[in-house]
C-alpha cells in the first residue's frame, strides 16, 4: 500500500488541476507562448507551437500546413534559433507525423498540425 503525507497530497491536487484547461485556455496559453518567441505577429502565423531549449540547439516545432509550408516554418526555427544562440540555422533532424496530427480548434474547427524536430547549427 502506497502512503502519501497529508502535506503531500495538496501538492499532488494543485499540479493535477494545473493541466486541466479548456481549448480556448490551452490557445491562449500557446499564442501567449509564440508571442514570447516572435515579437510580429506576422512571423506567429501558421505556427502552432515550439517546445525546446533552443540555447542547447534543440526544439520541436508544429505548425498548420494548411497556412504555411514547411520551408516557412522551418525558416522561422532558423530565426529562433539566431536570436537566442551562437547558432545561424536550423536544420530538421526528424519529421514528426503523429505528433499532433488532426486538431480541433476551440471554433470547432478540425485541423492537421505537422510537427519537426529541428537542431540549430
Amino acid at each position: 500500500m502506497i502512503s502519501v503525507s497529508a502535506k503531500v497530497f495538496p501538492l499532488i491536487a494543485i499540479a493535477a488541476l494545473a493541466g486541466c484547461v479548456t481549448p480556448e485556455q490551452a490557445e491562449q496559453n500557446r499564442d501567449a507562448r509564440l508571442a514570447s518567441q516572435f515579437s510580429d505577429p506576422a512571423d506567429r502565423r501558421g505556427l502552432y507551437i515550439i517546445l525546446g531549449d533552443v540555447s542547447a540547439g534543440r526544439l520541436t516545432l508544429s505548425y498548420r500546413p494548411d497556412i504555411i509550408s514547411e520551408a516557412t516554418a522551418l525558416q522561422r526555427a532558423s530565426t529562433l534559433c539566431a536570436q537566442s544562440t551562437s547558432y545561424t540555422a536550423a536544420v530538421i533532424v526528424e519529421r514528426l507525423p503523429n505528433l499532433y496530427g488532426q486538431v480541433t480548434l476551440p471554433d470547432g474547427n478540425v485541423v492537421q498540425v505537422d510537427a519537426f524536430e529541428a537542431r540549430c547549427v
